[in-house]
């Protein structure tokens, strides 16, 4: 049986999202791994969002530092694409 005490005060209302962890986890390392994840992704600057140029600036070069470039869930940060590729699904001729 778990007992949920306590929350940081930037996860306050995201109890469901922890509930849905702890019934669907497969083990206490898997837990602690997608409860961090889920925190993280809610935390994250969306898509739209307005954001200071530096702090903008900070967290590319943060990005771009990283052993792994991929989100808490695994996707990844960026892909490389070719130039013919760019240029096809862009309709130019190469």
């Amino acid at each position: 049986m778990w007992a949920l005490t306590a929350l940081p005060e930037s996860y306050r209302g995201g109890e469901e999202d922890i509930i849905q962890s702890v019934t669907a986890c497969r083990g206490a390392g898997t837990l602690k791994k997608e409860i961090f994840a889920s925190l993280a992704c809610k935390k994250a600057i969306k898509d739209g969002s307005p954001i200071d140029p530096l702090a903008a600036c900070e967290l590319i070069q943060a990005a771009l530092a990283l052993e792994n470039p991929r989100c808490p869930h695994g996707r990844p940060l960026w892909f490389e694409v070719s130039r013919e590729e760019l240029f096809r699904k862009v309709g130019r001729i190469i």
